[in-house]
């Protein structure tokens, strides 16, 4: 499940055994909107204070992994990490977390939480300081995966090519027509 309270607590409160999991996409998707917060402020920083904008190109750089970066982008990233430290602490701490997703036990996954924690608190960056906070209050369910390695993925997915037909349709007025259309793009009739 993705981290809503009110979704977790009523499959608690319905299925009081179940053992939640939180996909890891969306403990991923909060990493990335942290770490783009932390830029947005740092960015803000400079403009205000330097008047200058050369960290305005990085955006998709930070966030990609390192090695889907074009040239162009890894020469910005590189240009832009050289000139403010806290760009390169925050680059550093989004890549070093891809690492707890190659993480095959519960308690290396464990000790890795804690040692990315104690990583966020040295480089100090508030924005990554609320990821943490996350990773605190859903450490339960992110554990859980190592019990029950599940993902909702596909359904994610599936849910993105069904907005896609939508958008793409300027909406339907006709369910029946919809519905042929999402029949179709997945090759179902």
């Amino acid at each position: 499940m993705d981290m809503s309270r009110s979704y977790c607590y009523s499959v608690l409160k319905s299925l009081p055994n179940a053992k939640p999991v939180i996909d890891r996409f969306h403990l991923s998707q909060k990493l990335h909107k942290d770490t783009d917060d932390a830029r947005k402020h740092t960015q803000n920083h400079i403009k205000k204070h330097h008047n200058k904008d050369e960290v305005f190109k990085i955006r998709w750089a930070l966030l990609k992994n390192l090695e889907d970066l074009t040239e162009n982008q890894l020469l910005n990233l590189i240009t832009a990490c050289n000139k403010y430290p806290q760009l390169a602490q925050l680059h550093y701490l989004k890549e070093e977390f891809r690492n707890f997703f190659k993480i095959k036990t519960k308690e290396k996954a464990l000790a890795f939480i804690d040692y990315f924690k104690n990583l966020v608190t040295e480089f100090d960056i508030p924005e990554l300081k609320s990821f943490c906070s996350t990773l605190d209050n859903w450490l339960p369910y992110i554990l859980n995966y190592y019990d029950y390695p599940i993902s909702n993925g596909i359904v994610e997915g599936n849910n993105h090519k069904i907005k896609n037909i939508k958008r793409r349709g300027y909406g339907y007025r006709n369910q029946e027509n919809f519905n042929l259309r999402v029949h179709l793009e997945f090759k179902y009739v």
